[in-house]
C-alpha cells in the first residue's frame, strides 16, 4: 500500500514507473526502446511482474526487482505472454499465452519453468487471469461461450465455471 506502478510514454516509449501511493516519488524503473507494459506486484511487494517486447518481437514475461533494480527474463518462447500475475504463494504465475492459433490462460511453476494450459479453449479470446485471494481458484475473462465472461478454474483444470452470463 506504499507504492503504485504504471506505464507511460512521457519518455517517448512505454515504460514502467513507480511512485509513492500519493504520486509523489515518481521512478521509472525500465528504460528500453522496445514496450514495456502490463506490470503487476508480487504478493510480497519485492517484484514486479510485466511485459515486454524487448526480447525479438513478441511478448515475453519479465520480472523487475524493485529492491536489487534488476530485470529476469521469466518466459521465452515464440509465443506473446502478457498480463501475468502471481498465486499468493509466489509459487507459479498465471499468464495469457497466445499466438496466430492459440489465445489459452496458462499456469507456470516458478521452480522449474513448466507450464500447463488451464483454459484449453485456443480458438476463443481470452484475458486477464487472476488468482483469488487464497490461490485456490484463477479467474478469467473468455469469448468462449459467444460473449465476453468471466470463468473461474482450480489449477489442476478441475471445476471450470462461468460466473457471469450476458
Amino acid at each position: 500500500n506504499q507504492w503504485i506502478t504504471f506505464v507511460s510514454d512521457r519518455d517517448g516509449n512505454e515504460e514502467i514507473y513507480l511512485a509513492k501511493a500519493d504520486g509523489s516519488g515518481v521512478k521509472r524503473v525500465t528504460e528500453n526502446p522496445a514496450r514495456d507494459i502490463h506490470p503487476y506486484f508480487s504478493p510480497d511487494g519485492r517484484y514486479l511482474l510485466f511485459n515486454s517486447d524487448r526480447a525479438g518481437g513478441q511478448f515475453d514475461v519479465f520480472r523487475y526487482d524493485i529492491v536489487n533494480h534488476t530485470t529476469e527474463r521469466i518466459t521465452n518462447t515464440p509465443d506473446n505472454e502478457t498480463c501475468a500475475r502471481y498465486a499468493p504463494d509466489m509459487k507459479q504465475i498465471v499468464l495469457l499465452k497466445n499466438n496466430d492459433v492459440t489465445d489459452d490462460i496458462w499456469l507456470m511453476n516458478m521452480a522449474d519453468g513448466k507450464m500447463i494450459n488451464l483454459s484449453n479453449t485456443p480458438y476463443f479470446n481470452h484475458g486477464w487471469p487472476v488468482f483469488s485471494h487464497d490461490g485456490r481458484w484463477v479467474y478469467y475473462s473468455s469469448m468462449e461461450d459467444g460473449t465476453y465472461s468471466i470463468y473461474r478454474i482450480k489449477a489442476n483444470r478441475s471445476g471450470k465455471l462461468r460466473i457471469t452470463h450476458a
